[in-house]
């Protein structure tokens, strides 16, 4: 993807400069890419079919995903809801990967 193209996605999202590399298994991202992210702490839920599962910490946030902090011995299914006061309704999203207690998650539609 263009340079440009970030600058763009960055002006409509009102997103900070910051880029971070990212890497998954999903076809979505077949191989290195860069993508804009907003830094932050929310405190979150995870829910699956409305049944709590677990809080957790959502780190950042992009257009595409996100990386959330879980406790290390919890156990999630491979798709799930985030809830927060910051967004509207629940988001639905698949883990894309995990590193102890750290999740990268992408939403789905």
């Amino acid at each position: 993807m263009r340079e440009s193209s970030f600058q763009d996605r960055n002006r409509i999202n009102q997103m900070p400069a910051k880029r971070t590399e990212t890497t998954s298994d999903t076809p979505r991202s077949a191989g290195r890419r860069l993508e804009w992210r907003q830094n932050c702490e929310i405190a979150a839920k995870l829910t699956s079919h409305g049944s709590y599962l677990s809080n957790c910490v959502i780190n950042d946030v992009s257009r595409n995903g996100m990386r959330i902090r879980v406790p290390p011995s919890t156990v999630l299914p491979s798709e799930l809801e985030v809830n927060c006061a910051e967004f509207f309704a629940p988001q639905r999203v698949k883990i894309v990967w995990r590193r102890g207690e750290i999740l990268g998650v992408y939403f789905l539609l």
